[in-house]
């Protein structure tokens, strides 16, 4: 026995509609042809599958089953192109991605890399902007997703916010620096030199300057300057600690490579007041496309697995030192 779909897709027609006059309007048929349709297969089935009643149609033992057999079959076929949708966006979607001029940038990129391993023919746009431009970007629509310290997003209302992991702030030197001479250095004698940093946000600058007044009180004068050398770019900033008795100020994933082939040295973890809290966000109440939503996994992996990483590189350089 073989069932015919549009035969099952008549029976449910009738039974949804209440009758077979307006089941053969909504699906655009004659009624004659619409009986026909059922009648056949009755036919093919061997059993009758409705019996007329003063209430209407009522369905029989056998149609009830049929008509639960047609109804997973709608679901099995709807559930087919939902991800044959999703396929063909993983394939053709586009992604636009908003990052911070420093830490944020140099997180991002390795989960953007397995994004394009995994499925080339996302074209994939990335921004680096000023923080204070991105959030309004995103509600403008020029933006999909933003990628930035959790403090700058302020409108919570507006965003879908999903926090990434507290990655820890260190300061470094480079190979040689004269502070390597000495058998204990303390946050006091990393403020005897010139201090290299990203331009803050500034709340999180504050907090930053506060920590250091703390820590070194001495230094009051230097904390409320902060940076001697300031610059949003991570590259630009490491260079000029490799080239001079500058320390940096910066998140640990983007000195690694720096750090693991002895390019840059850090001391034992002091507690310069915060960690870097980044999150990702997106606009509120709409749903997200596969290339997002695929974007968002890899990201949040790579983040887990960042995280643990530089957690152990600091064990490391903790006993190293």
């Amino acid at each position: 026995m073989k069932l015919d779909p549009r035969q099952l897709f008549h029976l449910q027609s009738v039974i949804e509609h209440g009758g077979f006059g307006r089941a053969s309007e909504a699906i655009h048929l004659t009624q004659p042809a619409l009986t026909r349709s059922i009648q056949a297969l009755e036919r093919n089935i061997g059993s009758k599958l409705i019996n007329r009643q003063r209430g209407g149609l009522v369905l029989t033992e056998v149609g009830q089953l049929l008509l639960e057999h047609t109804s997973h079959l709608d679901q099995a076929e709807r559930e087919l192109q939902r991800r044959i949708t999703m396929i063909k966006g993983l394939e053709l979607g586009e992604l636009r991605i908003g990052v911070g001029m420093f830490g944020a940038a140099g997180l991002i990129g390795p989960a953007i890399g397995l994004l394009n391993q995994l499925h080339p023919r996302i074209k994939v746009r990335v921004t680096v902007a000023p923080y204070h431009e991105m959030p309004e970007r995103v509600l403008n629509g020029d933006l999909d997703i933003i990628v930035m310290e959790k403090s700058l997003l302020t409108d919570s209302d507006q965003f879908e916010i999903e926090n990434l992991s507290p990655h820890p702030i260190t300061l470094v030197c480079r190979k040689g620096h004269p502070l390597q001479a000495k058998k204990k250095v303390d946050l006091s004698d990393m403020l005897l030199f010139p201090l290299a940093a990203p331009k803050m946000p500034p709340a999180l600058a504050e907090s930053f300057k506060n920590k250091l007044l703390v820590a070194a009180p001495d230094f009051a004068g230097q904390a409320r300057d902060l940076a001697t050398v300031e610059c949003d770019s991570w590259r630009i900033l490491i260079d000029v600690v490799l080239n001079s008795d500058a320390v940096a100020v910066a998140p640990l994933f983007v000195i690694e490579h720096e750090l693991r082939s002895g390019l840059l040295h850090t001391f034992p973890p002091f507690d310069i007041g915060f960690d870097f809290h980044l999150a990702l966000a997106y606009r509120g109440r709409r749903e997200l496309s596969s290339s997002e939503t695929r974007f968002i996994e890899l990201l949040h992996q790579h983040d887990k697995q960042t995280f643990l990483t530089m957690s152990q590189l600091i064990t490391g350089a903790s006993s190293d030192n």
